[in-house]
């Protein structure tokens, strides 16, 4: 009797242990394979932006319109990010709190570009450079961007007197004439477009000014914004304008887009997928 007892508590010992092995795998599984974010709408466009990895300053970016199923309308196209990689910044995506914390949050002056989905703002330009295109914001002498986290008008762009901010010693970055190519004599800010960061509600030192604009230097990284030549990034904005309300860009590293591509049913880049 104790052996036949002994012999039915090993079989069950055994399968208890193959059962929490199972257990343990599939929990395993759906953790690294879950959705850790959401989104509150769906995207007609997409424009997406994807770098090998956190601290790349290159990326490649593509565009992409919903009719029946996502079609490529360009791409990809090179881009440059900042100087320090990628961190999640705050835009309609909402991580989970549970998510791994594989990267910090933006900060200001960090030298990082916003990782996530964000909703696109105005046009902006000067008439002069940018005449044959349609902007929502002109550029002048006045226009500058606010990057003092604890000025109450802190990430907006707006008509403000420079010599009044040098007065009440307000940190800023001037639209115009900002970062002049010498090879050029073209400015980064004289064609661009407003990435909805950390707006709205605005959180003080999490990150302000950040745009899509002209790079001074083909492939140079940035302080945080993401830049292209002239030709790509008209064409991004003829693309935007197609749809501007119901546009996102997606901006991430490969192994985080091919979590929103199960997540959101986003697109494949037309390219070997492996190397997503």
């Amino acid at each position: 009797m104790a052996k036949a007892a002994l012999t039915i508590w090993t079989a069950l010992t055994a399968a208890s242990v193959r059962i929490l092995i199972l257990l343990f795998c599939s929990r395993s599984f759906a953790t690294d394979n879950a959705c850790n974010m959401s989104l509150p709408t769906q995207p007609r466009q997409l424009v997406v932006v994807v770098s090998d990895d956190w601290r790349s300053q290159r990326a490649r970016m593509h565009l992409f319109r919903l009719s029946k199923s996502w079609q490529s309308i360009a791409g990809p196209i090179d881009v440059a990010i900042g100087r320090s990689g990628l961190a999640w910044g705050r835009g309609v995506h909402r991580l989970a709190r549970s998510a791994p914390a594989q990267s910090d949050s933006k900060r200001e002056g960090d030298g990082k570009s916003p990782a996530g989905i964000f909703t696109l703002g105005r046009v902006f330009g000067d008439p002069r450079y940018a005449w044959d295109v349609r902007l929502d914001l002109p550029v002048s002498s006045d226009l500058v961007c606010i990057d003092e986290p604890r000025h109450p008008e802190y990430n907006q762009t707006l008509r403000k007197a420079p010599l009044v901010l040098d007065t009440q010693g307000v940190s800023y970055e001037r639209m115009y004439r900002y970062t002049t190519s010498s090879r050029t004599g073209r400015a980064q800010y004289d064609l661009g477009v407003e990435v909805a960061h950390n707006s709205p509600p605005t959180l003080p030192g999490h990150g302000s000014c950040i745009f899509l604009h002209l790079w001074g230097k083909p492939h140079a990284a940035t302080a945080g914004c993401t830049s292209m030549s002239r030709h790509d990034l008209e064409t991004v904005i003829a693309f935007i304008r197609r749809d501007p309300r119901r546009t996102l860009i997606a901006q991430v590293p490969k192994l985080e887009y091919r979590k929103m591509m199960s997540c959101f049913g986003f697109p494949s880049p037309p390219l070997d997928p492996s190397k997503l």
